[in-house]
Parts: C-alpha cells; structure tokens; sequence
C-alpha cells in the first residue's frame, strides 16, 4: 500500500506527471494483488461460519452522519462498475431490495460523478528528511562494530 499512499499524497503532478502515473499504475497493481489474496483466503474459508471466526459487528450506516448526505441521494444502492466490460455478472448478486431501507439496488455502467483532484503545490522533502551526516556515521558505527 506504499504506492497507494504516496499517489494519494502526491504533489506537483502536472510537472511531474510521468513520475504520477507510474506510481498511480503501481498502485492499482496493489489493489489486484489485494484481490488476488482476498479470492484465496475466500477459498481456503469456504464452507466456514465467518462469524465463529471473526467478531462481524452488525453496523448499519445511518449510525454515521457521514454517510447521511450519500444515503440521501441514494449512493449506497448504486454499483458501479467503472468499466461496461469488467464483472458483467455482479447483477446477478447486487439486484433486489436494499436491505435496510428496501429502495432497489442498482447496477450502473461507468463512474459516479466527481470533480477533479486538486493539483496541489509540490512540497520538496514532504516526507523524506535530508540526508544527516551526523546520524550515518553514528548508524555506520553501531552496524560496523
């Protein structure tokens, strides 16, 4: 999730923007690493009674006042697949009533509405400190004694 954060936190991207996306694609890499290890632990508990295994707490969203505003515009019902050509079965699964409120579950092509991230001034030495000489030489000692 290292790539992850910093492309969260990256400034200067416009100027920098080959170095942005390499680190964007990286991070995307994470996530299907972060699915790849999901589905297999999904296989090797199939069968199993999670909630034996797991404290699953039942936590509705209206306890989050958050989430109201998202609630309201009915969000919280609505796939969406970012893509017409990625997990064309998820209707299959995601349809029917909601099971809080009963409003119907959606399934939509394409991404929700957004804007534009902020490209946010470049902060040199944002989280990396300069190098300390007088740190590598006491670090240099305590490894080489």
């Amino acid at each position: 999730m290292n790539y992850t954060m910093q492309s969260f936190n990256f400034r200067g991207r416009k100027e920098a923007r080959p170095f942005y996306d390499l680190i964007a694609n990286i991070a995307a890499e994470e996530y299907r690493h972060i699915e790849l290890v999901s589905y297999t632990i999904n296989l090797l508990l199939t069968g199993a009674d999670l909630g034996k295994l797991f404290p699953i707490p039942d936590v509705s969203n209206k306890q989050f006042p958050e989430a109201r505003n998202l609630e309201e515009q009915g969000l919280h019902r609505i796939m969406f697949r970012w893509s017409p050509d990625d997990y064309r079965r998820v209707g299959e699964v995601w349809n029917g009533p909601h099971p809080e409120d009963g409003s119907e579950l959606i399934v939509e092509d394409g991404i929700p509405e957004g804007f534009p991230p902020p490209d946010l001034e470049a902060e040199p030495q944002l989280t990396a400190p300069g190098v300390d000489a007088a740190f590598m030489q006491a670090a240099a000692e305590r490894l080489f004694r």
